[in-house]
């Protein structure tokens, strides 16, 4: 196939482990004896694949056989702009077109609805990027940067709904997470995410009318950003709101509070009732899907175990919100282009391995969407007051044009690295996805010969943040 040429998302939740995320952040559960259930009618159950994302149609086919034993009822499956019309507006790829279309087929075939989101890439002429560049190697740019002109992307989506609406595909997703940097690099903005939905939703109705156009799911329960896109008058553009409720290897019968607040946080699962008063609070009675949630089994993620229990304890609190409809689970199968690599978050939220073999949390999916067993819990509030202690900050691998920042804390925290040039004041930003205590932030596109101020932010999952002092480091000529 080729090397892959996706930007993925990912993970939220990455941590060093279960007992030291729940001492560390002050987090406290409280367990009690609950009545078998499973799935419920009205609440569809899905994962998301990878099925779009460039693998064998060996491997298309035996994925989809095993969703169908899962009982699987949804799959998301992205497809990226930057991919599929690399090089004009118009032309779509011929290579990967045939190849996404047999994937798609086959789930529809096996009687498994498709939630499309249309994300995570801009091809090289329609991106506003202002530091893309071309050279004897090549187009080089940030894929997530968003397009100069939305309505090319609107086109995009209404080249796909043509394409897909005689498959039998009738939900799209546009873009996701627009509230996080990784995929709004210009600076999450509301307003700026309304303008892209203002273009895609009537271009997604126009080649459908009877399309479901669903919200770009949001990281986190981001209700601040959700009144956001409110009160740009983005309301009227999304026919289903989306949330991506990861809770940072935190079992997700914990909840605790906005420090300061009486509201529910974000990065905890029952933020999604801060989600729901948010949208009744604006005349939405709408439905809210779940278009991600998960637990990574990497080193410093869970246990294989853990995932299996937060796995049937998350679906299980989601029956308590009937207004949450769909609700997909992060990921159906490990990064197969990482080949389980263990200590990465993003490679290891699979209910299978890379080779197909089966993690507990695939017989727990199993048993949940075809009626199995699960336990309930009771959530005690808590309010966490003390930020990450910041130790080890230092810069490597310093080169003409990029530098690695790395540091650690003593609970999991999310990276953020602020860098200016020292001659301009300018000061960019750059992040690591996902909650970790190990944490390492590469910075690109730098300028040769130019020495960089730096300093490192974390922010636990309490939303307690610390800053560090400020560092310095100069590129090579």
């Amino acid at each position: 196939m080729g090397k892959i040429d996706y930007v993925r998302r990912p993970r939220r939740a990455a941590a060093s482990g279960l007992a030291v995320a729940m001492v560390m952040s002050g987090l406290l559960l409280a367990t009690g004896n609950g009545v078998a259930q499973g799935a419920v009618p009205g609440q569809g159950v899905g994962v998301v694949s990878d099925l779009t994302w460039y693998m064998s149609r060996a491997d298309m086919d035996r994925s989809i056989a095993m969703m169908s034993d899962a009982g699987v009822q949804w799959v998301r499956a992205s497809m990226n702009w930057a991919t599929l019309e690399p090089n004009a507006k118009g032309v779509l790829d011929p290579r990967w077109m045939p190849e996404l279309d047999y994937a798609i087929q086959k789930a529809r075939a096996a009687g498994i609805q498709v939630l499309m989101p249309i994300s995570d890439g801009v091809p090289y002429w329609a991106s506003a990027d202002p530091a893309k560049y071309t050279d004897t190697s090549g187009q080089h740019w940030n894929k997530a940067w968003k397009p100069y002109n939305f309505q090319d992307y609107a086109d995009f989506a209404r080249t796909l709904v043509n394409r897909y609406k005689g498959f039998g595909v009738r939900h799209y997703e546009v873009w996701n997470e627009p509230n996080y940097v990784r995929f709004w690099p210009s600076g999450p903005d509301p307003a700026d995410y309304t303008a892209m939905l203002r273009a895609a939703y009537p271009a997604i109705k126009q080649a459908d009318p009877g399309a479901t156009v669903v919200m770009g799911g949001v990281s986190g329960s981001d209700y601040t950003f959700l009144q956001g896109i409110y009160s740009a008058g983005g309301g009227a553009y999304f026919d289903v709101a989306a949330v991506h409720p990861y809770t940072n290897n935190t079992d997700p019968t914990a909840c605790w509070y906005e420090p300061g607040t009486t509201r529910y946080a974000k990065f905890a699962f029952c933020g999604i009732e801060e989600v729901r008063k948010t949208m009744l609070a604006n005349g939405d009675s709408r439905s809210l899907w779940l278009t991600e949630m998960g637990w990574s089994t990497a080193t410093n993620g869970v246990t294989e175990a853990a995932q299996a229990d937060y796995l049937t304890k998350a679906f299980t609190k989601v029956q308590s919100y009937p207004y949450v409809t769909n609700s997909f689970w992060y990921s159906f199968r490990n990064n197969w282009w990482t080949y389980n690599a263990p200590g990465d978050i993003e490679a290891n939220y699979g209910l299978v391995r890379v080779d197909f073999s089966l993690k507990p949390a695939f017989n727990a999916f199993k048993a949940y969407a075809t009626a199995g067993g699960v336990t309930t819990t009771t959530a005690v509030p808590v309010v966490d007051t003390v930020a990450p202690t910041l130790t080890d900050v230092r810069v490597s691998g310093v080169k003409r044009e990029s530098a690695t920042v790395s540091w650690t804390t003593n609970e999991v925290s999310s990276s953020v690295v602020e860098y200016w040039p020292v001659a301009t004041m300018v000061t960019a930003t750059a992040s690591q996805r996902g909650m970790v205590t190990a944490h390492q932030v590469g910075l690109t596109s730098l300028q040769r010969a130019t020495t960089y101020n730096y300093r490192v932010l974390s922010t636990d999952p309490g939303g307690n943040r610390s800053v560090s002092a400020t560092y310095a480091f100069v590129t090579s000529r």
